[in-house]
């Protein structure tokens, strides 16, 4: 939410538990929602969104859908957009960074989870259907945190 101030016009969507939690974080999130008993002032305050309800996914402009990823936090969501070469996946915190997708082979590990979390089955149900959405491949799915997004090479 740290760069809602640059999209003064744009329609705000957010799942309806996304929202109850960043009304009353648990404290290891005061700061990812710029919390009021930190001293910040949250960047959404004042702001109104569309709130999303259930576990479906729900369409948000024609071949660009949000579905439900949470684990990172409880109403985290990751949005679908159907591409000429596929589907791609903008996951948002629920991926961090490709090592998450990578997982540990050598430990027969799938993925290996993110960093912060406040459900780790949910992480994994949702990194499982990240995936899935992405039509089974890694490159199409953008993480929130990897450096090889900004520099645009594609690791490997």
């Amino acid at each position: 939410m740290q760069n809602l101030p640059q999209f003064p016009d744009a329609e705000l969507v957010c799942h309806e538990k996304e929202w109850q939690f960043a009304m009353a974080p648990i404290p290891s999130y005061w700061h990812s929602y710029e919390h009021p008993i930190i001293g910040a002032v949250p960047p959404f305050q004042g702001r109104e969104f569309r709130l999303l309800k259930g576990d479906a996914e729900q369409q948000i402009l024609p071949g660009i859908s949000a579905f439900f990823t949470p684990g990172h936090s409880p109403g985290s969501m990751s949005v679908a957009v159907e591409t000429a070469d596929g589907p791609y996946v903008i996951a948002g915190d629920a991926v961090m960074t490709y090592d998450n997708l990578r997982g540990d082979p050598a430990k027969r590990q799938k993925f290996l989870p993110i960093g912060r979390y406040t459900d780790i089955f949910q992480v994994f149900d949702s990194l499982d259907r990240i995936m899935e959405r992405a039509g089974g491949v890694m490159e199409h799915v953008l993480p929130g945190h990897d450096g090889t997004i900004v520099g645009g090479k594609w690791p490997r």
